[in-house]
Order: structure tokens, then C-alpha cells, then sequence
């Protein structure tokens, strides 16, 4: 994931490979580099497997948020790129292919993970940047206890109450700047990472109250993530969004980290949207423009032939959908794949400009 919000120092490149690793505080990251000993068992690495866990107990009532946003796409305007993402570091401070495939990724906005490391005062200086411009900064919320149920990305607070309050401080830092929020990719649609009632209760209520604080300021754009179209049907999606408060919400999120085709994304975002009355949703089109790989072990792990999708931008219509983000990092790893390659969230050229070039070539990026 990207480097922290605040402006970091100048840090050394060390390119072995594949591989540019960034040093220093202004390389930290919002999710474990470290290579964990087994890989996700996560659906969203998968074909779908529906979750069979109970929402009978709703979650505890948390503060009382402002007023959903009104019928206007918040995503309209320009999307805000930070300089400080990895891929515009890498661009200054390496040279040839890797340096000029760095460069393409830093020109396209993309949003900016944050996890328990990210102090306020980073997140504001982040949103005060971005204000500066006048543009609209997108911020992922990747702190759940249990985050990514062990797998590479693992890591998240220990305790729901350290993660809500947390939470408390980043609606603080975002102030009434309007801000777009993701909120937890994956979190929701892995149950807890158990069918146990209990557990997927206490996730929902945790969601929920985090939903519940960022929404207290009606400029603030927050999407729950709700998976994919292949990890649950739209009405296992509803209910559990139902449950995690997502009628505060602007709406949901969805293909986030993943591959699956736009086309299909919107549809099945359509039909979670009618089963909640209309709750509007955005899709992570990073990487999507080829679809996912072949079926095999691992194939979501930092696959080859992939292709970028439809840039940031806001749609039109008045429909449901509001609009393409590149949530996901096209430069960054998902994770050492079993195959010794970078940590989730780390640059990996060898992956960058695998995508870049293909995408290049077929005239996706303009």
C-alpha cells in the first residue's frame, strides 16, 4: 500500500530485480510487507463461496450521523494524485522502463490507504493538500481488527475500540472537506473470517460504527465495500450492507483489489442497489481491464496479462452507479505470492510495467 499521508523525506530506491524498494519513513506502508507463512483463504481470491453466517443480531446503535448526501455524485470534479505514492517516488528516482512506467501511474489519481500507522496529523495534512487544489482526495480505511483473516495484507488493529477510535480521529482530520472514504475492503464480505454468528456480529457492529463516525459530516462520500459479484449473491451483499449501516452510507464499493470485468460489476451493483432502494455504488477499475486470469491456485496473486481499466471519473447518467476509481494500486504487489515476490503494497516493477506496456499498446490510456 501507498507510503504515508504526510510529506515524507527523501528516501533511497534499491531496485534488485523486479522489485523497487523505498526505505525510510516516506516508504511505511498501511498494510504488513512482511511475508506471511500461508496465503489468504479469503473468497476474494476466489470463485464465489457464500457466507453462512447469521445477521439476526443487529449491530449496537453508534452516534447519530448527518444527512446522507443528497442526489449529486460527490465524485464530480478532479480526483486528487498524491505526489508522495509510491509510483510518483519511484518515477524521480529510478531511471528507464521502470521510471517511465512510474510516471504514467503517478499523472492517474488514485486513492490513499490508511492503517493503524497513519497518525491524524498525516491524514490532514493529506486532505489539506488536496483541498489546496481543489481537489477530491479518495481514502481507504484498512485498519480492521482481523484485517485480510492472515493472509498478506494481515494485520489491523487488536480491539474494536482502538479501531473506532481511530476512526473518530480520522473523521476529525477529514474535517468538512468533502472526502471520499472506502471503508474496509474485503472486511464485510469475508464474514469475520468464520461463519460463526458471534463473530459476523461484532465485524457488522464494528462497520457500522465506523460508518456511523464518518458519516457525521454530510460532505463525506463513505462506500462500504461489499466484495464482488463471484464472492456473494446480491442479496447475501444487501443484507450484510443492510446490517453495517450502509443506508448512512453513500453506498458500496465493490471489485476492489480485483479483476473482474466492469460490465459485470455494474450489473450486479445494480441489483445490490434495488434490493437496499437505490444505495448508489463505485468499482475499483485499476485493474480490471482484461478480466481476471485463468482459474488456478493464487491466479488474483499479482497475475500477468492483466490490463488497466477505465480511469477515475465520475458518471453521468443519475444512476445508481457513481463512478470508476482506481482504488487499488496498479504498481503494488498483492503479496509475495508464494513465489518470494514484493509484500502486499510494495512496488513491483516487473508486475508495473508488465500492465503499463500492455494497456499503452492497446491505446487504454489515451
Amino acid at each position: 500500500m501507498p507510503a504515508p499521508v504526510a510529506a515524507p523525506a527523501a528516501a533511497p530506491v534499491a531496485s534488485t530485480g523486479g522489485t523497487t524498494t523505498l526505505t525510510g519513513r516516506g516508504a511505511a506502508t498501511a498494510v504488513s510487507t512482511g511475508a506471511p507463512t500461508t496465503p489468504s483463504s479469503s473468497p476474494k481470491h476466489a470463485t464465489r463461496t457464500s457466507w453462512t453466517g447469521s445477521t439476526s443480531s443487529p449491530p449496537t446503535p453508534g452516534p447519530t450521523p448527518g444527512p446522507r448526501l443528497g442526489v449529486g455524485n460527490p465524485l464530480t470534479g478532479t480526483f486528487y494524485a498524491d505526489p508522495n505514492a509510491w509510483a510518483a517516488q519511484v518515477s524521480t528516482r529510478t531511471t528507464g522502463a521502470v521510471a517511465s512506467t512510474a510516471h504514467v501511474l503517478a499523472t492517474i489519481p488514485q486513492a490513499k490507504w490508511i492503517g493503524p500507522s497513519d497518525q491524524v496529523a498525516w491524514i490532514r495534512d493529506y486532505v489539506d493538500r488536496a483541498s489546496a487544489l481543489r481537489q477530491l482526495p479518495v481514502l481507504v480505511l484498512y485498519a480492521i481488527p482481523g484485517r485480510d483473516c492472515g493472509g498478506f495484507s494481515s494485520g489491523g488493529f487488536t480491539t474494536s475500540q482502538q479501531y473506532l477510535s481511530w476512526v473518530t480521529g480520522v473523521r476529525t482530520a477529514i474535517g468538512a472537506r468533502p472526502t471520499t472514504v472506502i471503508v474496509e475492503p474485503d472486511a464485510l464480505a469475508s464474514g469475520a473470517c468464520t461463519a460463526s454468528a458471534t463473530a459476523v456480529a461484532a465485524r457488522l457492529a464494528t462497520l457500522a460504527g465506523a460508518v456511523d463516525l464518518l458519516t457525521l459530516d454530510p460532505t463525506t462520500a463513505v462506500y462500504l465495500d461489499a466484495g464482488h459479484q463471484q464472492w456473494l449473491s446480491a442479496a447475501e451483499a444487501a443484507s450484510l450492507l443492510r446490517a453495517a449501516h450502509v443506508d448512512r452510507a453513500r453506498g458500496f464499493s465493490l471489485d476492489v483489489s480485483n479483476f473482474y470485468p466492469t460490465s459485470e460489476e455494474v450489473t450486479y451493483g445494480n441489483q445490490v442497489s434495488v434490493l437496499l432502494g437505490g444505495s448508489h455504488f463505485v468499482i475499483d477499475s485499476s485493474r480490471n481491464g482484461n478480466g481476471p486470469a485463468a482459474a488456478s491456485p493464487l491466479n488474483w496473486c499479482n497475475p500477468t496479462g492483466r490490463l488497466l481499466g477505465h480511469l477515475p471519473q465520475a458518471t453521468t447518467d443519475g444512476g445508481a452507479f457513481d463512478g470508476y476509481l482506481w482504488i487499488k494500486h496498479p504498481g503494488e504487489s498483492d503479496g509475495t505470492c508464494n513465489r518470494n515476490e514484493p509484500g502486499s503494497g510494495t512496488w513491483f516493477s516487473t508486475w508495473a510495467i508488465d500492465i503499463v506496456t500492455r494497456s499503452l499498446a492497446l491505446g487504454l490510456l489515451g
